[in-house]
């Protein structure tokens, strides 16, 4: 009976240590230790845009995706925010497209490449922007929410 538990505890070193050895490390990255940056998300390795680009792309009317009584328009420097239910009657506000919300107080998103910070200085507030495959999505500093649009 002990040769027995003996050659069975042979047997499994052997095998594991047969199926250790034919591991693949072909596929396994090479690590830059003289750098160590972190690994990137394709988002990060996206090709970097300016915010002349972005404004550009902004421009003309966009339908919220969850919410068709909303849209957005984009006309130069102003943007009109259209919800059913204003209490106000809606009107084209300036804004800026910025890396870094200008406002005291304000927390700083970190962004990626492709977004920015949509800044309106009549209230003095901030929203993370980008758009993405014809998609333009708001939201806030927190990422707390995003509110995706449609072109029109």
């Amino acid at each position: 009976m002990f040769q027995n538990i003996a050659t069975c505890t042979l047997l499994f070193f052997v095998l594991i240590a047969v199926s250790c050895k034919e591991t693949n490390t072909e596929n396994v990255p090479e690590i830059n230790e003289s750098t160590q940056e972190p690994a990137k998300t394709k988002r990060e390795n996206a090709v970097s845009m300016s915010a002349s680009d972005l404004k550009s792309k902004l421009q003309g009317e966009w339908r919220r995706i969850d919410y068709p009584f909303s849209r957005y328009e984009f006309k130069g420097d102003k943007s009109l925010l259209l919800q059913e239910g204003q209490a106000e009657k809606p009107e084209f506000m300036a804004f800026e497209i910025l890396k870094k919300c200008p406002f005291k107080g304000k927390l700083n998103e970190v962004l990626v490449n492709d977004e920015f910070i949509i800044s309106y200085a009549k209230y003095a507030s901030c929203e993370k922007v980008s758009v993405r495959n014809d998609t333009l999505r708001t939201g806030d500093l927190m990422g707390k929410y995003t509110i995706k649009y449609v072109r029109k």
